[in-house]
């Protein structure tokens, strides 16, 4: 069920398997990612989600920018409170400098929350949820 959607931004919650997906279609802007990243933590907690799947897919890299903007590492810098999430797979938007930058991001966050959850990207959707979902 669709839980949150703003913009180009939707969360979708798969109650029975305890998996927030996240979506964003189009462009990225500073402060959707900061909505799409305090929402994300709110639904994670009210739900007790196990796994997050950030799905870059259709992400447009080049109306992106934000990504690329150093004012943005306070907030990946922060701990977060996800107490019942185990996991969290990414799928890439397939352009590399965009992908290493958000890596950058969630390399500080992982700093940041040190064994609080484990992290790798996917260049598919469905391998990354065969990871989500394994037991």
């Amino acid at each position: 069920m669709i839980v949150f959607e703003k913009n180009n931004i939707e969360l979708e919650l798969h109650l029975e398997l305890k998996i927030l997906e996240i979506r964003w279609i189009g462009g990225m802007n500073e402060e959707d990612l900061k909505v799409l990243f305090y929402k994300t933590v709110e639904t994670a907690n009210k739900y007790a989600v196990e796994s997050i799947l950030l799905d870059a897919t259709y992400v447009e890299t080049g109306k992106s920018a934000a990504v690329y903007d150093t004012r943005l590492q306070p907030l990946f810098q922060q701990k977060i409170m996800l107490p019942t999430v185990k996991r969290i797979a990414r799928v890439s938007s397939g352009n590399s400098s965009y992908d290493e930058a958000f890596n950058q991001h969630y390399a500080t966050l992982m700093k940041s929350n040190p064994a609080a959850f484990e992290f790798r990207n996917f260049n598919h959707h469905y391998e990354a949820m065969d990871w989500l979902t394994a037991k």
